[in-house]
């Protein structure tokens, strides 16, 4: 699963952290969030 948020938004940066994403990319504009699902498990 995949989510971005822009760099100013810290509380969604630190919402996805909490919920097991880990930060794989940015730009001058936004952070790129993954989060790798167990087969046969969903959010």
């Amino acid at each position: 699963m995949i989510a971005d948020t822009t760099l100013d938004n810290i509380a969604s940066q630190r919402t996805l952290n909490r919920a097991g994403f880990r930060l794989v990319g940015s730009d001058a504009e936004r952070q790129a969030f993954e989060v790798l699902l167990e087969r046969g498990t969903a959010p």
